[in-house]
C-alpha cells in the first residue's frame, strides 16, 4: 500500500474585515440630523435617506451613512423600518444655546469608542501628521489599510468640530488635551444647503410654528396620486419608548394605506 500523504495541509486564507468607523464625519452627520430635526423625531428610512442626499434607502451608500449615524449615537432604529433621533441628536437639532449644542456634539464624539481610544492614544499639544494618525489606526486598532485615508479625514474633521483638535495645515494637526471653543465654521452648518446628487422623495413637510413653540415629534407626509396623507404629532413632554413603538405601527399602517390609495409614479429612480 502507498504511504499516506503526510504533507501538512496549507491553511486556507481568510479575509478579515477591518474595524468599522463612521464613514461620514461628525459635522456631516450633524448636518443630516439638523435637517431631519426640523421635521420631527421619528422618520422613515426613505425620509432620512433623502436628508443625506439619496432618493432611496435601498443603497449601500445610504446604509453606510445610517450605520455612521448610529455610531455617533444620533439615531436608533425604530419599528416599521424607521429611525428615531436620540436625545443628543435633538439637542444638536434644537439647541438651547450654542454651548449646549457644542456639549451635545462632544457627547456624540464620545459615543464613538474607536475615536475616543485613538484620541487617548495620541500625543497632545504637538504637531502630528495626519498620515501618522491613519497608520496608528491600522496598526493598533485594526482599521483596514485601504480605508486609512478616509478614517483619518473623518477623525480629524470630527475632533476639530468638538474642539479636541486644531488643524495646523492640510496634513498636520494638533490634538488638544481639553476641548477648545470650536470655530463657527466647524459648528454652524448652512441650513439652506440642499443635499447633493439625487432628488428628494417622501420627505416630511415643513411645519410653520412660532418661535419658542413646541417642535413636532412627528411631521410627515405621504404623497398620493390625487392628494396626500399628513401625520403631525406634537407634545410638550417627552414620550416614553412604548409610545414611539405605537407611532411606528401607525406609520407602517399609513404607508400601506398610501399604497392602496395610489402613490404617484416615480420616473428615473435607479
Amino acid at each position: 500500500m502507498a504511504e499516506p500523504d503526510k504533507t501538512p495541509a496549507v491553511p486556507t486564507s481568510t479575509k478579515t474585515r477591518g474595524t468599522g468607523f463612521p464613514v461620514i464625519s461628525l459635522p456631516a452627520a450633524t448636518k443630516i440630523i439638523r435637517e431631519a430635526g426640523t421635521y420631527g423625531k421619528v422618520h422613515t428610512a426613505n425620509a432620512l435617506a433623502s436628508y443625506a442626499g439619496h432618493s432611496t434607502a435601498n443603497s449601500g451608500a445610504w446604509r453606510a451613512k445610517a450605520a455612521a449615524l448610529r455610531d455617533w449615537g444620533l439615531v436608533t432604529t425604530a419599528p416599521s423600518d424607521s429611525f428615531a433621533l436620540t436625545d443628543i441628536a435633538l439637542e444638536i437639532a434644537h439647541p438651547s444655546s450654542p454651548e449646549d449644542a457644542q456639549k451635545a456634539m462632544l457627547g456624540a464624539f464620545n459615543h464613538c469608542k474607536l475615536y475616543v481610544e485613538i484620541y487617548n492614544d495620541m500625543a497632545k499639544g504637538t504637531d502630528l501628521k495626519v498620515a501618522q494618525i491613519a497608520n496608528i489606526a491600522v496598526t493598533r486598532h485594526g482599521v483596514a489599510a485601504k480605508s486609512k485615508d478616509a478614517f483619518a479625514t473623518s477623525f480629524v474633521e470630527s475632533a476639530a468640530a468638538v474642539g479636541l483638535a486644531s488643524k495646523v495645515s492640510a496634513d498636520v494637526v494638533q490634538l488638544l488635551s481639553s476641548p477648545a471653543a470650536a470655530s463657527s465654521d466647524d459648528v454652524e452648518l448652512d441650513q439652506h444647503d440642499e443635499p447633493d446628487g439625487e432628488a428628494m422623495v417622501e420627505r416630511e413637510v415643513p411645519l410653520k410654528r412660532r418661535p419658542g413653540s413646541t417642535p413636532p415629534v412627528v411631521n410627515q407626509s405621504w404623497p398620493l396620486e390625487n392628494g396626500e396623507i399628513t401625520l403631525t404629532i406634537t407634545s410638550s413632554k417627552p414620550f416614553e419608548g412604548k409610545v414611539f413603538v405605537e407611532i411606528g405601527t401607525v406609520i407602517g399602517a399609513i404607508e400601506k394605506l398610501a399604497q392602496l390609495a395610489g402613490t404617484p409614479s416615480e420616473e428615473g429612480e435607479a
